[in-house]
């Protein structure tokens, strides 16, 4: 390729020659450099020379393109574009500060909040009238008037006779509480476990068969209990309670007072503030209040259980149990099996012939209680034998009869003081007790009995009298 250089311009007064040669492929290439105001020669040729004559002046380039072909104008060849020049690397903006976070704006003080008010206070839920059992009566905390300071606290529907008039009362078929009047009144309950009250006259009140409260309160009062557990409570005067079927409740006031029972109708229990002997078909017997109080059972067998008075109670015929509690008791479980617990105090068991096999618990940790063994006129002290199973005391009086003192060689505090023979009208104090005993010993700990530990020493009364 041969290119040349040409330039035009003002003159400068001079003549510029130029020549030159570069050698290409094979051949040469001449290219000069010249000027001149507006005319130029150029002289060309392969491996020629250029001549140039002229001024010098503000060169423009002529580009030969080609081999001998002259091309006056080539396209002008575009350098090499220049990268974008990179823009002054500016630091990282900085982030926008994170203020502080504020605290949590405190809420206005609430003023103090009022107290919820207090819901009308909800009556006791009623018993259920399906319950058998009546749930204010025998003598319970709850049981309306009675001799124990109780209140009703759930009375149910309230039905008032009228007054200064005979009359005819009857319940519904729910709750009820029923007062009679002044005078002679019939009442008669229904389905529900009512609490009535007959007041003064001497009145006539019907239970029914959820378990009714019956106070005859003052007069001489007929008093029926339902098929329920029914509480009858005469009150003054002579009253005849009759409960029917349900184990039954009756409280007994006065020596007029005539509890009735059919056999199979239950199994009941008589309290009573005074002296009492079980009525045939009546099971239990409790005495009442503090004063000294004899209680009596009679053939079945029956639970009778003393006050803090001084008691004598007696079991008669029948498997009976006897508690004495406090007080100085005298036990007679009569002929049976009777279970004879004195309690605390200076308690007597009686026993004799026929009297069967008969337990006596006698824990009284006072060491200045004397409790006392007491053998009828039928059984004399050479009559007895003795053996021990366990930490028991077997006394035997006869192939039939025998009682045996639970826990005697445990701890002396189970032991019995004397034995007394009232044929003999002789007393065995502890040391007499303890040599026709023999030397068993007083067992710390609870001991195992075994084949050999039952063994039967007949007591030497001869050496003891």
């Amino acid at each position: 390729m041969t290119y040349g250089y040409y330039s035009h311009g003002k003159s400068h007064g001079y003549t510029h020659h130029s020549h030159s040669g570069k050698g290409g492929y094979g051949g040469h290439n001449h290219y000069g450099y010249g000027s001149h105001n507006g005319h130029h020669s150029n002289h060309y040729g392969w491996g020629g020379h250029s001549h140039n004559s002229g001024h010098s002046g503000k060169g423009t380039w002529v580009i030969y393109c080609g081999v001998k072909v002259f091309i006056p104008y080539c396209p002008p060849a575009k350098p090499y574009p220049k990268p974008d020049p990179k823009p002054d690397p500016r630091p990282d903006p900085k982030p926008d500060p994170i203020p502080d976070p504020k605290p949590d704006p405190k809420p206005d003080p609430k003023p103090d909040p009022k107290p919820d008010p207090k819901p009308d206070p909800k009556p006791d839920p009623k018993p259920d009238d399906k319950d058998e059992d009546c749930h204010d009566c025998k003598d319970s905390d709850k049981n309306p008037d009675n001799h124990f300071g109780g209140k009703d606290h759930n009375p149910g529907n309230i039905i008032k006779g009228q007054p200064d008039e005979d009359n005819t009362i009857h319940g519904t078929d729910k709750k009820d509480t029923i007062r009679g009047t002044e005078k002679d009144d019939v009442i008669h309950a229904k389905d529900g476990p009512d609490v009535i009250y007959g007041g003064d006259g001497d009145d006539i009140i019907y239970g029914d068969n959820r378990g009714d409260t019956l106070y005859g309160q003052n007069g001489n009062d007929k008093l029926y209990g339902g098929n329920g557990n029914d509480y009858l409570n005469g009150g003054a005067g002579d009253d005849i309670m009759v409960g029917n079927a349900g184990n039954d409740v009756y409280y007994v006031q006065q020596a007029g007072d005539k509890v009735i029972e059919k056999a199979g109708e239950g199994i009941d229990t008589v309290r009573s503030e005074i002296d009492y002997t079980l009525t045939d078909n009546v099971e239990n017997l409790i005495l009442m209040g503090l004063n000294n109080l004899n209680g009596t059972g009679n053939s079945l067998d029956n639970i009778i259980t003393g006050n803090a008075g001084d008691n004598h109670l007696k079991g008669l015929d029948g498997d009976d149990t006897l508690y004495g509690k406090g007080g100085n008791d005298i036990l007679d479980g009569g002929e049976g099996d009777d279970y004879l617990d004195g309690g605390t105090g200076c308690d007597t068991y009686v026993f004799d012939l026929c009297y069967g096999h008969d337990t006596i618990c006698d824990y009284d940790q006072d060491t200045g209680n004397t409790d006392v063994l007491q053998f009828g006129e039928g059984i004399k002290a050479s009559d007895l034998t003795f053996s021990r199973v366990g930490t028991d005391l077997q006394i035997h009086a006869n192939d039939e009869d025998s009682i045996t003192v639970t826990n005697w060689f445990k701890d002396n505090a189970y032991r019995i003081e004397e034995f007394v023979f009232t044929e003999s009208n002789t007393t065995w104090d502890s040391a007499a007790i303890d040599k026709a005993i023999g030397s068993y010993g007083v067992d710390s700990t609870a001991y195992a009995a075994t084949a050999q530990d039952q063994i039967q020493q007949q007591t030497q009364t001869q050496g003891i009298l």
